[in-house]
This record gives structure tokens, sequence and C-alpha cells, in this order.
């Protein structure tokens, strides 16, 4: 089968994954074109962790097709496994090897003549910031350091397509956001497209121009971020006046009084009762003391999406 220059860079249809009575995946369907930066959200137990597993031929479907750029993951498994980078959630170095040599056996597993793999180590150990320590081992790395080689390690075959499986996870707001922009000049500058997986909600917010909300096995909604704000999110109005006058009724406009004095107002269009309570207190001569207008967050989305109740297994675990 031979590779499709238009195909989407992933092409899920029908996806279904049991483990004896439990569905893992159930009937996914998913499209991720060319140069996107996407975004896989989903609660523990979603699907997300086996999902990636068809891609990269971890995990065999049990029924459904998987297509990276064209190529079939299991009838085409080994021409599929090197458009794809990994980046996992957990470091797992040899910590026997110096930097430079973990990042060039890595190449030769998808056939980089070593000297070639060498030279590209050394630009990629440049590109994260990591060039003095290129004779170093792993474990003498930090967190964030281990994080950043961990993706210079999926990039070394030069995959067109980055899986981020938790990248972040565990490492501080500094370092996390430092991780974000060498990927975002991976996808802008070099047209990688990026998959993502992530519980930092802000982190998908941030990045993503597409996400697709799983629950299990199951696509909830699709959209931008911006999108799926607008479609699920409110606004929440907090107007603080220096009292509520006599002769003035909140509630007329869909306010509560809060016991700080406040009038808070959460809707999808807030705008004509906001002018209607300060045009309200404005004819009663009461000053406003402060106007704060929110917009909810993908977080809040998410959580909107999601919500069950119901305490989940591990994400990807069978029985």
């Amino acid at each position: 089968m031979t590779e499709a220059p238009d195909a989407p860079a992933i092409r899920i249809r029908g996806l279904r994954k049991h483990y004896g009575d439990k569905h893992a995946v159930d009937g996914l369907d998913l499209t991720v074109e060319q140069g996107a930066f996407f975004g896989l959200l989903g609660p523990n137990g979603a699907g997300k962790t086996t999902t990636i597993g068809t891609l990269t031929g971890l995990v065999r479907p049990t029924a459904g097709t998987v297509e990276v750029f064209g190529r079939d993951c299991w009838r085409d498994p080994a021409a599929a496994r090197r458009l794809i980078g990994v980046c996992p959630q957990e470091p797992n170095f040899d910590d026997f090897l110096g930097l430079e040599r973990i990042l060039a056996y890595h190449a030769g597993y998808f056939g980089v003549p070593y000297a070639k793999a060498l030279d590209r180590a050394r630009d990629l150990l440049r590109f994260f910031d990591l060039h003095d320590y290129r004779q170093k081992r792993s474990s003498t790395l930090s967190g964030g350091m281990k994080r950043r080689l961990l993706l210079a390690r999926a990039l070394m075959h030069e995959p067109r397509l980055l899986v981020l499986d938790e990248p972040t996870a565990g490492v501080d707001v500094e370092l996390r956001r430092g991780l974000w922009e060498h990927v975002r000049r991976l996808n802008e500058e070099e047209g990688i497209t990026v998959l993502l997986t992530t519980h930092y909600l802000e982190e998908a917010e941030a990045l993503c121009d597409s996400v697709t909300v799983i629950d299990q096995g199951k696509v909830v909604e699709s959209g931008s971020p911006d999108d799926l704000r607008a479609k699920y999110g409110v606004r929440r109005v907090v107007v603080t006046p220096e009292h509520v006058p006599d002769g003035v009724e909140p509630a007329e406009f869909g306010f509560r009084v809060d016991d700080r004095g406040r009038c808070v107002l959460e809707s999808t269009d807030p705008t004509a009762s906001m002018r209607g309570l300060l045009r309200c207190l404005d004819d009663a001569g009461v000053e406003v003391l402060d106007l704060e207008v929110t917009q909810s967050r993908l977080e809040d989305v998410f959580v909107e999406l999601t919500r069950r109740g119901t305490l989940r297994a591990p994400d990807g675990v069978g029985p």
C-alpha cells in the first residue's frame, strides 16, 4: 500500500478494542489533518492510551481500521511506524549510554545509519538545549531535561506525526512552558503533526487548534477550544455595587446576590441582563465598584462533557 500524499495524518474508523467484557474503545471515528496540533482528551479510562496503542502497534484492535498518512497500522505496520515518533509518559533510557548514543541507537531501529544518526542527535540536542550534556548519562539529568530528551528521541527518525502522551506530567510550570515552546516550534516551523493527550487542560487550550473529547471509548464532542467554549461554556458576570439599594431587584435581571453583596450571573449571553442591572444601579445613583466578566475555560467544558459521578479505572487497563 503506497502512502497517499493528501491522506489525513490519522484516520480511524469504527475502532473497537475489547478486553473481555470491557470495551476500552467502542466504535471510535477520528480524523486528524496533516499539520494539525490535535488534542485527544478524556478522563482516566476513556480509551486514550488504547487508541494511541493501536496507532503505534502496541495494541491490536478488535475491529476497525487505523491509518497514518494512508498507511494501515496493522496491514503495513513497519511503514506506518516509521512515520510516527512517540514521547511516552515516563522516561525509559539506557543509563549505560551517553545522550548522543541513546539517540543514535534509537534511530538505528528505523534503519538510520549510525553516522547520520549521530549528526541528527547532535542537532536535536542543540535544539533542546542539551548539547552540553551530550556525553552525560541520563541519570544526571533533571526531570525537565529528561522530558526534552524524550522529545529528541521521538524525533530522531524524522517522523511526520509526533505522539505526546502526557508529556509534561509531573513537570513544574516553568519547565512545562518551555516544553510547550519547543513543541509549538516543531508544529509551526517544521509542519509536524502533533497528537497530544494531557490532563492539563490549559495545555490543550494553549496549544491545540482542535480537540476531541472521548469518554467510555466513544467520541463525546470535537471542535476547536474556542468552538467548544462557545457551545458549552458560560460567561460569569460579577457586579460589585456600593450596596444594593431598595427598589433594585437583581433577580429581575437573573442575578443572585452572594454573601459579599456582589451580584452574580452565569449565562451563555449575559449582555442584556448586565446592561439592565447596570442601568438600574445608575438610575438609583449607586456606584459600581467592580465589574468582572469571565468566560468558561476548556477545563470547565471538559468537566461538563464528561461528568458521570463514578470512579474510573486507570486509562487503557483491561480487566
